[in-house]
C-alpha cells in the first residue's frame, strides 16, 4: 500500500502525529478559510440583493429583522471587509504557524531517526568490514534521512489542513446546494481520474519515445563514423541507409519524444474549462427562474468553495505520488533498523587471553551478497609475533579482522583463542584483549588528549604522556598549538599519516591488549615519516601479538610472518624473503601493490 513503509517508519521513531503545533496550526487555519467564503458572499449580497432588509438564506432567515449589520449597506460594508482583513491576518499568520511547525516536526523526526540509527550501528558493531567503503550507517545518514525528513514535511503540511479544509468546503457546498455540490464532486474527480490517465500514458510513451531516440541517435552517429571509410575509398554516400534518411528517422522520434506531453496542458484546460461553464450554466439557469433555488450570493459562495478547495485537493494528490519515493527510502531504512546483529552474547561467556595461540580451524566466511571470503581455512598464528595478512581480494584480510574482534562469526568453522572457540567469550572480555585499528577513525573530532583516553577517567595525564612516548609522538603532540587540549580531527588541526597513527596506536597501547589487529593507513611521501611509523610499529608490538594489514613494503620486511591469501585459501606464508624467491603470486602482489610508480602504469 503506498505510504505503508513510510507511515510505519514514522511513527517508529515516535512523535508520529508531529506535535501539537502541526495540528492547531493546521485546523484552525482550515477553519478560517470556509469563514473568508461565507463573509465573501455576504460581501456580494450587499451588492446584489435589491432588499437590504431581507436575511440571506443560507445563513438568516428573511425578515430577521437584524439585517443588515449596521443598519445600512455602507456600513454592512465595513463590518464584512473589516472581518474578512482580521481573519486574513490571522490566517496568514496561522500558515506561517504551521509551515515552521511542519518544518521543526520533520527536524525532530529526521534528528530522533538518525538516534535510532545510530543506535543501530552500535548494536550491530563499529564498522561494516565485510563491505568496506562508506559503511551503510553513513550512507542511510544522508540521502534518505533527508528524503525522511522532506516527505514528513509535505506530510504535515498537507494533513490536517488539506484533509480538514476539503472536508469544511464540501459541508459548505452542501449546505448551499446538494446537487450542485455533488455534480461539482463529480466533475472533480472526473477531472482528476482524466489528469491520472493521461500523465501515466504520457509517461509509458515518453519512456517508448525515448529509447527510439537513444536508437536513432546511435543509427546517426554510426554514419558518422564511416566517415574515414567513405573518404579513403572515394565513396559518395556511406554503406547502408543514407544519412539523410537516418537523420529523419532522427528528428521524427525526436519530435513525438518532446511533443508527447503538449496535448495534456491545454486538453486538462479544455476539460476544466468546459466542467466550470456546465456549473456556471446550471447556477445561472436556478439565479434566472421566477422563484431561484439560488441566489446570486449563494453562487458566489460555491464558486469560493470549488476554487479554495482546488489548492488543497492538488496538495493530497501531489503527496499521494511523493510517498512513492518515501516508501522505497523508509523500506530501506526500516530493513537496516530491523536487522539484528550477527552475534549473541551467551548466558555463561567465558574470559579468555591470548597467551599461546590464534587458530582458525575450517573457517569459511561470506560477504553479504553470499560470495565466500574465506573457504575452508586452517591457520595458526602464535602468539607474541608479528604477522601481516595480504590478499590477491582486498576485502579479506580485513574480512579477518573482523572474525578477530567479533564483529561477526564464520559462517562455518570456529575461531580459537588459546583454544577457547570465541562464540563462548563474553565481548566484553575479548574487546580488553583485543584492539583493532583501521585507517578510518584513526583520530575524531575532539582533544589531542580525548583522542588518547576516549573519555575513561581511568587513564591520567602521566598514563597519556607514557602511552605518546612509546609510540614516538609526544613531541609532535607537545608542538601542537595548545598541547594535549589541541583540537584535532573532523574541524580541528590536521594531522599527517605519522601523527594520526601515533595518536591510534597511544590509545590502543594504553589499554594494553594482547593482540593488536591494525591497518595501517596509506602511506605518504615523506622518507622520515616512514622509518618513525616502523619505529611506532615495533615498539607497539612489544608483549603482544601484532597482525598487520600493510600499505607499505618495509612492514612486510618488518614482520615475522605474511600470511597470503588468494580465492578464498591460505595460498603461501613465511617471511618477506622467503615468499619472494618462492610464491610468483607474492611477487605479484608487491609489484601492483608497492611499486612506487604503480599509479603511472597503464
Amino acid at each position: 500500500m503506498r505510504g505503508s513503509e513510510f507511515h510505519r517508519l514514522r511513527k517508529r521513531v515516535g512523535r508520529a502525529g508531529g506535535g501539537l503545533g502541526v495540528w492547531v496550526a493546521g485546523i484552525g487555519s482550515a477553519l478560517l478559510v470556509p469563514v473568508l467564503i461565507v463573509l465573501t458572499g455576504l460581501v456580494a449580497w450587499l451588492f446584489i440583493t435589491p432588499d437590504p432588509t431581507r436575511g440571506v438564506g443560507w445563513l438568516l432567515p428573511p425578515e430577521s429583522g437584524n439585517w443588515p449589520p449596521g443598519g445600512s449597506r455602507l456600513n454592512a460594508l465595513w463590518i464584512f471587509t473589516g472581518t474578512a482583513l482580521v481573519i486574513f491576518l490571522l490566517e496568514a499568520a496561522l500558515l506561517y504557524w504551521l509551515e515552521l511547525a511542519a518544518r521543526a516536526a520533520s527536524v525532530d523526526a529526521a534528528v530522533r531517526l538518525k538516534a535510532h540509527l545510530f543506535a543501530q550501528a552500535l548494536e550491530l558493531g563499529s564498522a561494516d568490514l565485510l563491505g568496506r567503503g562508506v559503511t551503510p550507517t553513513e550512507e542511510l545518514f544522508e540521502e534518505p534521512v533527508e528524503v525522511f525528513r522532506e516527505a514528513c514535511a509535505v506530510w504535515w503540511r498537507a494533513i490536517p489542513r488539506s484533509v480538514m479544509l476539503l472536508g469544511l468546503l464540501v459541508l459548505l457546498a452542501l449546505w448551499v446546494s446538494i446537487w450542485i455540490a455533488l455534480v461539482a464532486a463529480i466533475l472533480g474527480l472526473g477531472l482528476t481520474f482524466l489528469f491520472r490517465r493521461l500523465t501515466a500514458q504520457a509517461e509509458l510513451q515518453t519512456r517508448y519515445w525515448r529509447t527510439e531516440v537513444d536508437s536513432r541517435r546511435l543509427g546517426v552517429l554510426a554514419k558518422v563514423r564511416q566517415l574515414p571509410l567513405v573518404a579513403g575509398y572515394a565513396l559518395r554516400e556511406a554503406v547502408g541507409e543514407p544519412f539523410g534518411q537516418r537523420l529523419e528517422h532522427y528528428r521524427q522520434a525526436a519530435l513525438k519524444l518532446h511533443t508527447r506531453n503538449a496535448l495534456i496542458v491545454p486538453l486538462m484546460l479544455f476539460a476544466a474549462l468546459t466542467a466550470g461553464l456546465l456549473l456556471l450554466v446550471i447556477a445561472g439557469v436556478n439565479v434566472l427562474k421566477a422563484q431561484p433555488e439560488l441566489s446570486a450570493a449563494d453562487v458566489v459562495l460555491l464558486v469560493g468553495c470549488m476554487l479554495c478547495a482546488y489548492p488543497p485537493a492538488m496538495r493530497l494528490l501531489r503527496l499521494h505520488g511523493q510517498l512513492e519515493q518515501a516508501d522505497e527510502t523508509a523500506a530501506a531504512l526500516t530493513a537496516y533498523l530491523d536487522r539484528r546483529p550477527g552475534i549473541t552474547e551467551v548466558p555463561a561467556a567465558t574470559p579468555v587471553t591470548l597467551a599461546q595461540d590464534i587458530r582458525l580451524d575450517s573457517v569459511t566466511l561470506a560477504d553479504r551478497s553470499g560470495a565466500k571470503l574465506l573457504d575452508g581455512v586452517s591457520l595458526r598464528i602464535p602468539a607474541g609475533g608479528r604477522v601481516a595478512l595480504l590478499s590477491t581480494d582486498s576485502r579479506v584480510p580485513l574480512a579477518v579482522a573482523g572474525l578477530l574482534v567479533r564483529f561477526y562469526d564464520p559462517t562455518a568453522g570456529r575461531l580459537l583463542f588459546d583454544g577457547k572457540d570465541l562464540r563462548q567469550v563474553g565481548l566484553e572480555t575479548l574487546r580488553r584483549q583485543v584492539v583493532l585499528v583501521t585507517q578510518q577513525g584513526l583520530v575524531f573530532s575532539g582533544t589531542a588528549g580525548e583522542n588518547v583516553t576516549c573519555g575513561d577517567s581511568r587513564f591520567t595525564l602521566a598514563h597519556v604522556t607514557e602511552a605518546l612516548r612509546n609510540v614516538g609522538v609526544f613531541d609532535d603532540v607537545q608542538g601542537l598549538p595548545h598541547g594535549l587540549e589541541t583540537e584535532i580531527g573532523d574541524g580541528g588541526t590536521r594531522l599527517n599519516v605519522r601523527q594520526a597513527l601515533g595518536i591510534a596506536l597511544a590509545r590502543a597501547i594504553l589499554r594494553q591488549p594482547s593482540l593488536m589487529v591494525l591497518e595501517e593507513p596509506p602511506a605518504d611521501d615523506a622518507p622520515e615519516h616512514g622509518e618513525m611509523i616502523d619505529a611506532a610499529l615495533a615498539r607497539a608490538s612489544e608483549g603482544r601479538t601484532l597482525i598487520v594489514l600493510p600499505q607499505r613494503l618495509s612492514t612486510l620486511r618488518a614482520v615475522d610472518r605474511i600470511v597470503v591469501f588468494h580465492q578464498g585459501k591460505v595460498h603461501a606464508e613465511g617471511a618477506h624473503e622467503d615468499l619472494t624467491a618462492a610464491s610468483d603470486l607474492y611477487r605479484h602482489l608487491i609489484y601492483l601493490r608497492f611499486n612506487p610508480y604503480r599509479e603511472h602504469m597503464t
